[in-house]
């Protein structure tokens, strides 16, 4: 496969506030930023050797290099998977950020019909956004197209199993209730909110809702994302929702979404997925890191402590009932592999170290 680079000499050059969003070309910009080229280029490699189609590096808000794999480029968008997780509780932000969701702990029920019936009227957005919800999880062939005609009915009428906030467990067809809740909440298709509130300020102009066509009901899947987008977005959570000088979603709910959201699995925030404090899924990289992960081994991995983050898109290489075994926690894992050549490009990176990321203002209520 022919590799193709647009770095190492593409910034994302800034106006003195992050998250700037005109390209244009210096050389050298990795030592510029105290990066090392030919480690840079060592994980490069690596990751064509494992069927990436896509990668963005940024340090501090500019692109250090970025590469693309046969027929891709900076614009082609790939199926994000449940990376897309990630980004929907990002979504959710937006809507405390807006005021049409009061806080986290608010009922299901003041936004969905279905969930006034008890004892599901005592889920909350925060049961949804942590996989504690509590809700049934169907088996996956029921999900299959054609299987259900409306999926977002099919998902709103999940029985309940357990009390909610009780146990966890990765549903995500209890997680795609969040979309009707979003459409509910801010008034708006889940497609024009994610354009004026996410895309547009952000600049992912490569990036779009998939939806099932043939359903009675649009019922909306996954996100599709290029690789930069991917990067832009891993920016905005880095800098905890602040762009261009302005705190797009609220400081307190990224800080939250940050953290462990229970008990159960610590690796887990909302919806997003991290290193510590306990278990280390990257071993090699400081305990700050998040990811935002989806099938074919589709990462947004942010290091905010670091100021680093790492898009990648590209073929499965991992298969899923192996990830666990051969990928989280593994010191010679390929994830673990590429972002430690990442890290140790950057001059005394800390790693191994619970390096001193921003300090938090607290949890939000």
């Amino acid at each position: 496969m022919v590799a193709r680079s647009q770095g190492t000499c593409n910034t994302l050059i800034k106006d003195d506030t992050p998250g700037s969003s005109i390209f244009q070309s210096f050389p050298g910009v990795e030592a510029a930023h105290g990066m090392s080229g030919d480690s840079l280029e060592r994980a490069l490699a690596l990751a064509g050797e494992y069927h990436a189609s896509g990668v963005v590096i940024l340090h501090d808000g500019s692109i250090i290099t970025e590469r693309y794999w046969g027929d891709w480029d900076a614009e082609t968008g790939g199926i994000i998977s449940s990376a897309t997780k990630s980004i929907v509780s990002v979504l959710v932000g937006l809507c405390l950020s807006d005021g049409t969701i009061d806080n986290l702990d608010q009922p299901l029920a003041d936004f969905i019909l279905k969930f006034k019936i008890k004892p599901r009227d005592r889920i909350t957005v925060r049961h949804l956004l942590s996989m504690t919800s509590g809700l049934q999880k169907p088996p996956l062939w029921r999900m299959r197209p054609g299987m259900v005609q409306n999926e977002r009915e099919f998902a709103a009428s999940l029985p309940l199993q357990h009390e909610p906030g009780t146990t966890w467990d990765y549903n995500t067809i209890a997680f795609r209730i969040l979309f009707q809740l979003i459409q509910e909440a801010s008034g708006q298709t889940l497609a024009e909110f994610t354009r004026l509130r996410l895309f547009e300020p952000l600049g992912m102009t490569s990036s779009h809702w998939r939806t099932r066509e043939f359903s009675s009901v649009p019922t909306y899947l996954n996100l599709v994302c290029s690789a930069r987008d991917m990067a832009r977005f891993g920016l905005l959570v880095q800098q905890y929702g602040g762009w261009q000088g302005q705190q797009l979603v609220r400081r307190d709910f990224m800080e939250t979404a940050l953290q462990p959201s229970q008990t159960f699995n610590p690796n887990f925030g909302l919806l997003f997925w991290l290193n510590g404090p306990k278990r280390r899924l990257l071993p090699d990289c400081p305990a700050d890191t998040v990811i935002a992960m989806g099938a074919d081994d589709t990462r947004i991995t942010i290091i905010p402590s670091l100021k680093l983050v790492v898009s990648r898109l590209g073929k499965r290489f991992t298969p899923p009932s192996e990830l666990m075994r051969h990928e989280h926690g593994n010191p010679e894992g390929f994830h673990n592999t590429f972002m430690r050549m990442i890290c140790r490009s950057i001059d005394d990176s800390p790693l191994q170290q619970n390096s001193g990321s921003a300090a938090f203002a607290g949890p939000i209520t």
